[in-house]
Formats: C-alpha cells, structure tokens, sequence
C-alpha cells in the first residue's frame, strides 16, 4: 500500500522581483553591510531569497514580509510605516517595464489594470478595482492573508510610486481599511490630479 502526503501549504508567493528590488534598495540606501546584517538577522530561506533571488521565481510571500520587518527594524527606527519608501521605490521599478513597454500607460490605465497586474506580482488573493472618477480608485485586497502590517505600508507605497511614474500629479493614497484591524478586506483609495 503506498501512501502518499499531500503538498504542504506554502501560503501565498510573490515574484522575486520584490527581493532583487528590497537587495537593491538596502544596498543604495544603507550599504552592503547592512544587507548582510539583515540577512543574518532573519530565517536561512529569507536571507537566500534577498541575497541570491531570481526576478522571475515565486517565492513565499513571508519571507518578503520577514525581510521587511528586519529592515524596519534594523534601519528605520522599528516604524514599521516607514516601509512605504521602499514600496514606492518596488512600485517605481516594477512598473518601469510596462511603461516602457506601453507608452499609453496613465493613471487612468494603470488603476484599471491594477486587478490583473497584482496576478502577475502575486499568487494569492484577489484585487478588485471601483472607479471613484477620474484618476481616483479604491482598490480592495481580499483572499490572502497579508500577514503583518509592514506589508500594508509596502502597498501604500507602492501604489504611490506607480501613480507617480505614471503621470499622475499631487498623489494621495490612503489605507482606509485594514484586515489586521478587523476589516473583511484591506482598502486603499488612490487620487491624483
């Protein structure tokens, strides 16, 4: 009789361009000593996916938000919002390659594609995008548990710096609504002019 286990549950991924963009960050940032600080200051798999990740592999969602919290940590005072400079940094350089792809790129076009951009940034959960008018969204995270509240503050910036790189001017994102405080879903509103 052979018995057969069934595939543990890795929990959400993301694609490893988060973890070469967080390398490059705390490398332009605070230096190559500081990336080896952080590295040996979080679990072995963590540390291999900031120091050695491939852009284009999926890797555990937790490791990101483990790397996230030892940088905030470690360099940031322990303010766990300040997280969205990086996010905005991740936002510009992610969205750099569909706007030199796509010059039609807007704020308009990227806060109504934004559903389809996050499949191809994460494996898990579910974006959903409601037109509050021109250049003004509320975007809605459902279905995958973002595990800590660096990870909010990543998405605030990174909305911000896709907005900004996109044309949009005055940029504003707000985090209305948050599942860590009890929210079925996490919400932010965008607006720019």
């Amino acid at each position: 009789m052979t018995v057969t286990t069934p595939p543990t549950k890795v929990g959400p991924r993301i694609k490893g361009t988060a973890f070469v963009h967080l390398a490059e960050y705390v490398r332009e940032k605070f230096g190559d000593a500081a990336l080896r600080e952080i590295a040996a200051n979080v679990s072995p798999e963590a540390a291999k996916s900031l120091l050695h990740g491939v852009a284009f592999e999926w890797h555990p969602f937790k490791e990101l938000v483990e790397l996230e919290k030892a940088l905030a940590e470690l360099y940031l005072g322990g303010d766990y919002a300040r997280i969205a400079d990086f996010g905005k940094w991740d936002g510009i350089r992610q969205i750099g390659l569909y706007r030199f792809l796509l010059q039609v790129l807007n704020t308009d076009f990227l806060l109504k594609r934004s559903p389809k951009l996050w499949k191809n940034y994460c494996d898990s959960g579910q974006l959903t995008y409601t037109s509050l008018g021109e250049k003004h969204a509320k975007l809605m995270f459902s279905g995958y548990e973002p595990l800590h509240e660096v990870h909010c503050a990543d998405l605030l910036g990174g909305f911000f710096g896709t907005v900004e790189t996109c044309g949009g001017k005055d940029v504003k994102v707000a985090h209305t609504h948050c599942r860590l405080k009890g929210a079925p879903e996490c919400v932010f509103e965008v607006r720019c002019s």
